[in-house]
């Protein structure tokens, strides 16, 4: 037999009127209940009359009528709202042991997720312009998949890489983002960015701009013909930032 709590449950069934229809006491209830012995054949037929769930939902779990619906419906939710709570549990943990106090994220963390809790909003996530969270995350969970409107098509984002090479670039950083270590997560070469730092656009920070230079970022000037000439300027910019990592 099956579900004989949920089915209660869902029928709004106190555990005092459960136990007068099926004429039990409170501790041989829970046993039903734990399904660590079956109902009996007159408690079985006082339920079905009570709620018109079919015996065959009762013990095979097969749904047939409406109330058997009912009842399945609720086992569902009930089965997911405790994986969630699992997941949840499972999530503050693993943050605490990284040495993030959830007490701080809480609501952001939650409302980064989505309802199952097995993809996070990543846009959110960038938003938080937190790095170490992010990292955690990133490397824990899969990016929940959006998409960006532009003024020839629109581009779906659908996954980590995705977010920081064009998302982060085109739309947050240097407005939203503050942190530098987000620049390291880009894997494609941005002239952008490495001007924005040489100019003053972005606060000064050599280890980000070392990685812009290692990915390809180079710094140019535009002759006279037109084309884009590097002018040694990337070089020298890179030998600062070694002379000054820190900085």
């Amino acid at each position: 037999m099956r579900n004989i709590k949920a089915i209660c449950d869902s029928f709004k069934i106190t555990t005092g009127k459960a136990c007068e229809i099926f004429g039990v006491t409170a501790d041989e209830l829970q046993k039903i209940y734990n399904e660590e012995v079956d109902l009996d054949s007159k408690g079985l037929y006082e339920l079905i009359k009570v709620t018109q769930v079919s015996i065959d939902y009762i013990m095979e779990g097969k749904v047939t009528n409406a109330n058997d619906r009912l009842v399945a419906n609720y086992v569902s939710v009930t089965n997911k709202s405790m994986l969630i709570k699992k997941r949840i549990e499972e999530l503050i943990f693993y943050l605490g042991s990284e040495g993030i106090d959830s007490s701080n994220y809480e609501f952001d963390i939650l409302k980064l997720f989505n309802k199952d809790i097995d993809e996070v909003d990543g846009l959110m996530l960038l938003k938080l312009n937190d790095y170490k969270l992010y990292d955690l995350l990133k490397r824990r969970y899969l990016m929940k998949k959006f998409s960006v409107k532009t003024n020839e098509k629109v581009i779906y984002i659908s996954d980590w890489h995705e977010l920081i090479n064009y998302y982060l670039v085109t739309y947050l950083f240097d407005k939203t983002i503050t942190d530098p270590k987000f620049i390291e997560e880009l894997s494609v070469p941005n002239d952008y960015l490495l001007e924005a730092y040489r100019n003053g656009g972005l606060k000064w920070n050599s280890r980000a701009i070392l990685h812009l230079i290692s990915i390809g970022s180079v710094l140019y000037y535009n002759s006279v013909d037109g084309k884009r000439v590097d002018i040694l300027e990337t070089k020298l910019l890179k030998d600062y930032c070694l002379n000054h990592i820190d900085e």
